[in-house]
């Protein structure tokens, strides 16, 4: 497994290299070629006066606008608090459960999908979408299938502004 993710990292760093030079040199195809040519034709005269004649009002706008548009995108940070899907129904239940009972209690998968008569296929699926969401803790998984959950702060900031403690 090691060597199959090395030659992974390996092509994808060959991929990035590549497309880089593909990319300076057109950038510098682009650039160079016309300089090249006004130069050996003796119109580098006119091809400096185009490059400094002024940009129309509205497409200095436009660019502007797009560059801070581009800047605030940037820096807005993405995870998946910032997007806040609603919880599936099972979800909410096992929510609603943690903040029922004591705050430091600590519930198996196993445990829940029996709770809610569910499977326990759904049961995990519905506490990934929690871990995700940050509502519920996870505890390190020394023993397959004996992994609790509890209830963060931020599950039990998403009860209290629903109502739902």
């Amino acid at each position: 497994m090691p060597k199959i993710e090395w030659m992974l990292k390996w092509s994808g760093k060959l991929i990035f290299s590549s497309v880089y030079s593909l990319l300076l040199s057109i950038l510098f195809g682009l650039i160079g070629i016309p300089v090249l040519i006004s130069w050996a034709t003796g119109t580098l005269n006119s091809l400096i006066d185009t490059v400094k004649s002024p940009t129309p009002l509205w497409a200095t706008i436009s660019l502007t606008i797009l560059c801070c548009l581009y800047l605030y995108l940037k820096t807005q940070p993405y995870t998946p608090r910032n997007q806040r899907v609603k919880p599936s129904k099972t979800a909410l239940d096992i929510l609603k459960l943690f903040g029922h009972e004591h705050p430091d209690i600590r519930f198996t998968a196993k445990e829940l999908s029996l709770r809610f008569k569910t499977t326990p296929n759904q049961t995990q699926f519905a506490i990934d979408e929690l871990v995700d969401l940050d509502f519920l803790y996870a505890e390190s998984e020394y023993i397959v299938g004996k992994r609790k959950y509890w209830l963060s702060p931020e599950g039990r900031e998403f009860l209290a502004k629903r109502n739902l403690l």
